[in-house]
């Protein structure tokens, strides 16, 4: 939602949960869509909704052979001046059952690392 947000945000759109799903069901559905995308990344806002006839946005893509994943990290945290910490790892068990359950084949988990001298 965060990175959505910024650009409806730029465009004058309000960030609203109806927006966000609005936008992306307009998205998945486009026609021919699947010819030139082989998968998306949805977040966890996304990969749990359901089109305007109630058919997961999950499924709308599989339908179009489009392979589903989920982002699950939840940001990062600062540890100190120049270190951060992926947050989520606590309950990501439960989150990635979840995510299964919803139609997700892979899953995104973003993580920092700074390497120095």
């Amino acid at each position: 939602a965060e990175t959505l947000g910024k650009k409806f945000e730029a465009n004058g759109i309000e960030n609203s949960p109806c927006n966000r799903k609005c936008f992306r069901e307009m998205l998945f559905k486009t026609k021919g869509i699947e010819k030139i995308i082989g998968g998306v990344i949805m977040s966890e806002e996304t990969i749990v909704q359901n089109d305007e006839s109630g058919v997961s946005l999950a499924q709308v893509l599989r339908e179009k052979g489009i392979v589903v994943g989920v982002k699950l990290d939840k940001g990062l945290a600062e540890m100190n001046e120049n270190e951060h910490a992926t947050v989520g790892e606590e309950d990501l068990e439960a989150r990635l059952g979840d995510a299964v359950g919803y139609g997700a084949e892979f899953a995104k988990w973003r993580s920092v690392f700074r390497v120095s001298e």
